[in-house]
């Protein structure tokens, strides 16, 4: 199920490391080939609430650190950039569940599986479980700071936050840019299966 979109964003996203990476990824896509990351919701009501929006929620935030280091003359790597864009909400992948009714409409709850355990510091602690040489301070604050003020994962954090964005402002731009995703993204009302059971139609 979910196969043409699970495809389609696989191979953009793959083609994307390995001409930032080359083979450095490789950890990294190994564990999103066999998560649902390419085909999850990025909520289950909010934005992005389809199969999918994990991918493209992400995608978005990519594009507005692009845009945002273009326009402010920032130093931030290429690769900094695809780590805190897909990296950030890491903390998703198999957390959701697809209900599939008679009609064929999508709803989601949370997998008895899984547990939310937070946002930037969950999502951080997998990233670095899987290529701990590759993470710099850069990205590790920005992924645990990308919520802003709706962290609840650390202690004191408009203090934190703070001191994190005199050090380095790549902490405020990624949580803009994350808002911004947040609000561009899609919220659907009804998502369904088509007829051959591989994609989606949006409603």
């Amino acid at each position: 199920m979910f196969e043409n979109i699970y495809n389609r964003n696989k191979s953009e996203f793959e083609l994307v490391c390995r001409g930032t990476a080359g083979n450095k990824l490789e950890p990294l896509l190994e564990y999103l080939s066999n998560s649902d990351f390419y085909y999850a919701p990025a909520a289950k009501s909010f934005h992005d609430n389809y199969p999918g929006g994990l991918y493209d929620h992400s995608k978005l935030l990519y594009s507005e650190l692009y845009s945002l280091r273009a326009k402010m003359r920032k130093n931030w790597s290429d690769l900094e950039i695809l780590l805190i864009a897909f990296g950030h909400d890491l903390c998703k992948v198999n957390l959701y569940e697809a209900n599939i009714d008679q009609y064929g409409v999508i709803t989601y709850s949370y997998n008895p599986l899984m547990s939310d355990k937070g946002h930037g510091t969950e999502s951080l602690s997998i990233l670095a479980s899987l290529i701990p040489d590759l993470i710099n301070e850069r990205i590790a604050v920005s992924i645990v700071c990308h919520m802003g003020l709706w962290t609840k994962d650390i202690p004191n954090i408009c203090e934190y936050m703070r001191e994190s964005q005199t050090k380095d402002d790549i902490v405020f731009f990624t949580h803009s840019a994350d808002m911004i995703a947040s609000r561009i993204g899609k919220s659907a009302s009804t998502v369904k299966l088509t007829d051959d059971k591989t994609d989606i139609i949006i409603g």
